[in-house]
């Protein structure tokens, strides 16, 4: 869904990176081929980027947003395999992004599953229901779940701030440390409900090219060779790095 409401080759204009030598450099001075890589054709395992310029778009003034959350024993199962066939087939004003986490049921003391179903719609919530109740009844989403606000307010939301805050707390670099491990993962086909979510990761070692590409070519198709082309360019030791990053050439030889 990067694309529907996300960075894409299309909406960037121009990016200011530093490379693996310490370099700042702009679109000009990166090539278009690094451009390319780190404005949305692949992974951001190329460079740090310190800014983009982009070409904006209208947004309604009003916009709404929900998130609605199921566990297992809500049919969350069920709930998950229906929204495979809605997510990318509904109203383009909407935008349903699913996030599946283990918790501790409170009540049982039992570990469970829960998903989150957080969302974004270009429109009112009289619209918003009416689109929900005709293409995704099954997550039983009511009214009282919906706030509306305007767009700026709802980039506050998304960053996990109260929306009625001032936008001034974007501007806080303030940076509190936290370790997690998460997977993404892109499909162009459902996963059937007893299906296994997870298609690799890569150690850095000997065998980096040969596990990307497992993944790689999964996640971004005909684009993985291209992608592990402009990395060996730009970052052959493979220093910006994580587990399901773009390996270089170079790692098939280690």
């Amino acid at each position: 869904m990067l694309r529907k409401y996300g960075l894409s080759v299309d909406n960037v204009l121009d990016a200011r990176i530093v490379d693996v030598n310490g370099r700042v450099l702009d679109r000009k001075a990166m090539g278009e081929d690094l451009f390319w890589a780190v404005a949305g054709g692949g992974a951001a395992s190329f460079a740090v980027v310190l800014s983009y310029k982009i070409r904006l778009v209208p947004v309604p003034e009003t916009v709404t947003v929900f998130r609605v959350e199921k566990t297992l024993e809500q049919n969350a199962t069920d709930i998950v395999y229906r929204w495979q066939f809605v997510a990318n087939k509904t109203d383009n004003d909407l935008f349903v992004r699913l996030l599946i986490q283990p918790i501790v049921n409170k009540q049982t003391g039992k570990k469970t599953i829960r998903t989150s179903f957080i969302s974004l719609f270009l429109g009112d919530s009289n619209r918003l229901m009416t689109v929900m109740n005709r293409d995704f009844p099954e997550l039983g989403l009511q009214k009282q779940d919906c706030m509306e606000m305007s767009w700026i307010q709802s980039v506050l939301y998304w960053a996990n701030f109260d929306p009625n805050n001032s936008t001034n707390v974007l501007l806080d670099r303030t940076y509190a440390a936290k370790f997690s491990k998460r997977k993404s993962d892109y499909l162009q086909t459902p996963i059937s409900k007893v299906g296994d979510v997870d298609i690799g990761i890569t150690h850095n070692g000997k065998n980096s090219y040969s596990e990307g590409k497992v993944f790689g070519e999964k996640y971004f198709k005909g684009n993985f060779d291209r992608l592990v082309k402009v990395k060996t360019m730009v970052d052959p030791q493979n220093f910006f790095r994580n587990e399901q990053s773009i390996p270089p050439f170079s790692s098939k030889k280690m």
